[in-house]
């Protein structure tokens, strides 16, 4: 009587978790505090679940969690050991210092995706997903009512919950779930919905101001064709040509109807020629620009800066000084609270060690164990995060980070049950 109250209760708690993981993925970008929430939920009811052992058996065997966990390890022997400082660091000013934003956003966040991967059950992964896809249609209705003019706001980035960059994430990742589950599900009236769903998210796409997810959804389907002229060599070559052309058609009609879309094209154009005329890096690519050039500089100045970065505590002030004495027309760049590159971040942040692991997540990420269906979405996954990686940041912005774990999640729990087929 009592195994059966434990089991029982083991049950119980496990769908509760699940349940959990679908509130966040239906809110962890609208509501900053419910996704804190759910987080903060999930730890007490992992706890309470227990089977540590298996837990942490799996966690060991996965290697994307202990790479993750490495970069954090990285950063706080430079903040510890390599930094004068501990607050002279690219982080908001909300941080004290540099260890209260690594624990409070580099760890905190990423919980979730340990949640998820070790404790996710089978049934609830595609509801989870869909949960995804309803909370990205929400904000997309929601941006379409601005751009209409039928909600307050601005009609020419008609973003609201979001910076209108993570906001063209949101909806290039939400495009290419949306076909996943297009494919997954076989009810006729449900692959209706999810192809409206997709073009909708398509369209919207193209009148914000988010120029990195459109760049990002024209690099992914370079990388999925490519992909799939390698696995289906027998299918005829304009089978699968077709969908690219129509999407070459599609931003080609898009940049003659939408005006934002025009304009932040010209405005790029614009902002690289004011760099290269007039060496004016005030601008959002300039800006990207700069701190590259900044960065580059930097590291390769000596092998120390190479190998170990700048020390995460002294990252900003050794910029500011650089600057100051080289180059100053490009002082605007010391408002910005990162440096608008993932990988050069984290380089100067962790060192080269850490810009290594970064790039392994995303290796390893790609060399799980899944179905081709999982396998389509895992690459449309890592090559719009490598994107975004370019020209932005995953670390400091919570909402970009609860996205990234979320999936990484998802996948991690997607190979496990294929692993345990596999093994019997």
């Amino acid at each position: 009587m009592i195994l059966n109250l434990d089991i029982t209760k083991k049950i119980n708690t496990t769908i509760i978790l699940n349940i959990i993981f679908i509130i966040y993925a239906l809110f962890f970008i609208v509501d900053s505090a419910l996704e804190r929430i759910c987080i903060y939920l999930a730890t007490i009811i992992w706890i309470l679940e227990g089977s540590f052992k298996k837990k942490f058996n799996q966690l060991l065997q996965q290697k994307i969690i202990l790479l993750y966990f490495g970069i954090i390890i990285l950063f706080i022997i430079s903040l510890t050991f390599l930094s004068n400082s501990i607050s002279n660091g690219f982080w908001d000013n909300k941080y004290l210092n540099g260890y209260q934003y690594i624990f409070s956003k580099n760890i905190t966040y990423f919980l979730m995706a340990i949640y998820i991967s070790t404790s996710m059950k089978k049934e609830f992964i595609t509801p989870v997903f869909i949960a995804y896809i309803i909370q990205s249609l929400y904000i997309s209705l929601y941006s379409y009512f601005i751009y209409f003019g039928l909600l307050k706001g601005n009609s020419e980035d008609p973003v609201h919950f979001v910076h209108h960059i993570f906001f063209s994430i949101i909806l290039t990742l939400a495009f290419f779930t949306s076909i996943y589950l297009y494919k997954k599900v076989k009810k006729k009236y449900l692959q209706i919905i999810l192809f409206f769903v997709s073009l909708m998210f398509l369209i919207n796409l193209f009148i914000i101001g988010g120029r990195l997810g459109q760049v990002a959804l024209l690099f992914t389907i370079l990388i999925l064709f490519y992909y799939y002229m390698i696995i289906y060599k027998k299918e005829p070559f304009i089978k699968i040509f077709i969908p690219i052309i129509g999407i070459i058609i599609f931003i080609i009609i898009a940049y003659d109807v939408s005006n934002n879309f025009k304009e932040r094209v010209n405005k790029g154009v614009s902002d690289i020629k004011k760099v290269e005329v007039y060496s004016d890096f005030s601008t959002s690519w300039g800006t990207r620009i700069g701190f590259d050039i900044v960065n580059t500089k930097l590291l390769l100045s000596s092998p120390k800066k190479f190998l170990f970065g700048y020390g995460m505590g002294n990252s900003k002030r050794t910029i500011k000084n650089f600057i100051e004495k080289n180059d100053q027309n490009k002082l605007t760049l010391l408002q910005h609270n990162h440096v608008h590159n993932q990988f050069f971040q984290i380089w100067i942040d962790g060192g080269f060690l850490a810009l290594i692991l970064y790039i392994w997540i995303y290796i390893e990420l790609l060399r799980l164990n899944t179905k081709i269906n999982d396998k389509l979405l895992i690459i449309s996954f890592a090559s719009v995060f490598l994107v975004y990686s370019m020209g932005d940041i995953i670390y400091h912005r919570g909402k970009i980070l609860g996205l990234f774990v979320l999936f990484i999640g998802l996948f991690l729990a997607i190979n496990k049950y294929l692993e345990r087929e596999k093994d019997r």
